[in-house]
């Protein structure tokens, strides 16, 4: 299936276009397009599922920036054409 075939969302559009190149977490996905973490997660995991992006295996350390905890975010990076 080539990537213009798939019918992705105008908000999937969006965060793949603002991060060509780059990772992204669920935060930033978000904040872009203004909707909760539930809807950044499904709108992720389906970009995930059609191979256009793959989950690092990195993730933040609670802890960081100055002793201030924070969640670990899971950062999705774009995958390589196939």
């Amino acid at each position: 299936m080539r990537h213009r075939d798939l019918d992705l969302s105008v908000r999937q559009k969006r965060i793949l276009v603002a991060r060509i190149g780059d990772a992204f977490t669920n935060a930033d996905h978000q904040d872009l397009n203004d909707v909760n973490r539930d809807v950044a997660y499904r709108e992720i995991r389906e970009l995930v599922d059609a191979g256009l992006v793959v989950p690092s295996d990195k993730k933040a350390r609670a802890g960081q920036n100055g002793g201030v905890s924070q969640p670990a975010r899971l950062r999705w990076w774009p995958s390589s054409p196939s």
